[in-house]
């Protein structure tokens, strides 16, 4: 028979969130399990100081930014949470450098956060959003800064929540993707490492590049940083968008500036000290060449005359143009000897006796093959005669088989 378990010891309840000590007078908020993206991706502990704001794990002290450093916070809601949880982007300067601190919060009220003597929270009542804007603008004497319908909207819904108004415009730095937010006070890309934060008067230049059927790149330049960043595959539905933000505050759009036009390769004659382009140095050196412009070949025009079939026309005309010279030769040597009459006449003679001798055989000096000739032909018609005999002979024969075996049927 089996025992039964020991009953377990009771315990006094422990109250998990405690308030403040009077003894620790500095401490004037508090806000628990809070989800870090950057620059820490851990569950921390948020403690507003008199003189600071601190990140705490259990063990130890893991972030801390002085009150005076924080130059904006920002509030949007998290574009890849099924669940509406709200982003607050703390952006300060450590050392003439700028960074940013991300966590998240969710939309309900604050369960977790802790008032301090100066600073009283409702856990009841109270979200944890308006806490936290109600802490930085007491604490910091900063205004969370949130998107606008005046500012910027997206026409692509919201992954998951599509009755949600879209601030964020999808776009990638490399090959990470990221979120882009066009507020009153700056453009925002979230929300992996870096965290960027452009403000308004420090934009110097935005511009368009890479313009396709569905997408297209931003360029924000910068009086620190000219060349600018560059953000990829942003979707073509936000452009409108996105162009009128700037004209809003004025940014100035250089996508059809000077230097971003296509470079001319060289003008004919070289004007304005341009060097000539690689095609018209190669006709100028051909025409040097050769000469005339009329011996280049229109290969478009003899392609086209393949396919008709003219090219055996322009073969006979090419023919028809060499002969000419073939006469002028003759005619040449004609000239010559007539020039010699007066010089020497044994072979004008000798000449004269071989034609004479060719039109008395006949006409032509060459007789003997005319008669070869006809031999010849004569013997083709004799053997092809004797050819039709021989097959009228078998013809017959063959007949006269035939009879005679009927005959021998018939008896």
């Amino acid at each position: 028979m089996s025992t039964p378990p020991a009953k377990r010891q009771k315990l006094d309840p422990v109250q998990v969130f405690s308030a403040p000590t009077p003894t620790d007078p500095t401490c004037q908020l508090t806000i628990r399990d809070l989800s870090f993206q950057t620059p820490l991706r851990k569950k921390l502990n948020l403690i507003f100081t008199q003189t600071s704001l601190e990140a705490h794990s259990a063990a130890k002290q893991e972030l801390s930014i002085p009150l005076t450093k924080i130059q904006n916070v920002i509030c949007v809601a998290a574009p890849d949470k099924a669940a509406k949880t709200w982003n607050f982007v703390v952006i300060y300067t450590v050392d003439e450098t700028v960074d940013a601190w991300v966590f998240g919060v969710p939309d309900t009220v604050a369960k977790t956060a802790v008032g301090g003597t100066s600073f009283q929270v409702d856990s009841t009542v109270e979200s944890y959003k308006t806490c936290m804007i109600s802490a930085f603008k007491q604490f910091v004497n900063i205004s969370v800064v949130e998107p606008s319908v005046t500012e910027f909207t997206s026409p692509l819904p919201v992954a998951g929540r599509p009755k949600d108004t879209a601030f964020h415009v999808i776009s990638h730095r490399g090959a990470k993707e990221g979120y882009l937010y066009f507020l009153e006070n700056g453009i925002l890309y979230g929300f992996r490492k870096p965290v960027m934060f452009f403000p308004i008067d420090t934009i110097r230049e935005v511009t368009f590049t890479s313009i396709l059927q569905r997408t297209f790149n931003l360029l924000v330049s910068t009086e620190d940083n000219v060349e600018g960043e560059e953000f990829g595959m942003l979707d073509q539905a936000c452009f409108d968008g996105i162009q009128k933000y700037t004209v809003k505050h004025g940014i100035q759009d250089a996508s059809l500036s000077e230097s971003r036009k296509a470079k001319k390769l060289g003008k004919a004659g070289g004007e304005e000290g341009e060097e000539e382009g690689e095609l018209e140095r190669a006709v100028m050196e051909y025409d040097a060449e050769h000469g005339d412009e009329d011996d280049f070949r229109d290969f478009d025009k003899a392609e086209a005359e393949w396919e008709d079939g003219e090219i055996p026309k322009v073969k006979g005309k090419r023919k028809s143009q060499a002969a000419p010279k073939v006469v002028q030769k003759l005619n040449m040597n004609q000239v010559v000897v007539a020039n010699g009459e007066g010089d020497d006449t044994s072979d004008d003679e000798e000449n004269d006796g071989t034609f004479e001798s060719g039109d008395s055989d006949g006409g032509s000096p060459s007789g003997s093959d005319d008669d070869d000739d006809d031999e010849s032909s004569s013997e083709d018609e004799d053997s092809d005669d004797d050819d039709d005999e021989d097959e009228d002979d078998e013809d017959e024969d063959m007949d006269e088989d035939g009879d005679e075996d009927e005959d021998e049927d018939e008896e």
